[in-house]
């Protein structure tokens, strides 16, 4: 996940802070994205951006519906969302990420992650938390003590 010579922390003027960090949650068909923001020793969440797998049309033809198979949505939709984490990354939205997604989707995502967004990756959780609070999404993104 973290590359080798990873450092939890960065150099700004001789100052040592903390990287930036985003979460996303997805299941199937939602994602969010969430800044961590960090001020006098408490953590919240600030949404960036949240996605949606826009509803397939459906068609009819010879009589009966015609429908895309539900898995090839949710693969298009998980090029989506690693496009959109490729963005934020080169926009300097976020030194670390932590992805907690459902594991059927967490194992479509993988393969679409690029390499520097995968270098950026510190922790994987496979659950789907999606409608969780913020509280339970900051408590499973911490690495286990």
């Amino acid at each position: 996940m973290a590359h080798a010579g990873y450092s939890p922390f960065s150099r700004t003027r001789g100052v040592v802070t903390k990287p930036s960090q985003l979460v996303l949650v997805a299941a199937s068909g939602n994602a969010r994205m969430l800044r961590v923001s960090r001020h006098d020793g408490n953590e919240s969440l600030t949404e960036v951006a949240q996605m949606q797998l826009p509803a397939e049309p459906q068609t009819e033809r010879h009589g009966a519906a015609s429908e895309t198979p539900p898995h090839a949505g949710y693969a298009r939709f998980a090029k989506s969302v690693s496009r959109r984490l490729d963005t934020e990354r080169r926009k300097g939205g976020f030194d670390e990420v932590v992805i907690i997604a459902a594991p059927e989707f967490l194992g479509l995502l993988r393969p679409q992650l690029s390499a520097p967004t995968r270098e950026c990756t510190v922790r994987e959780i496979p659950k789907d938390l999606l409608r969780a609070s913020d509280a339970q999404i900051l408590r499973s993104a911490r690495p286990a003590s």
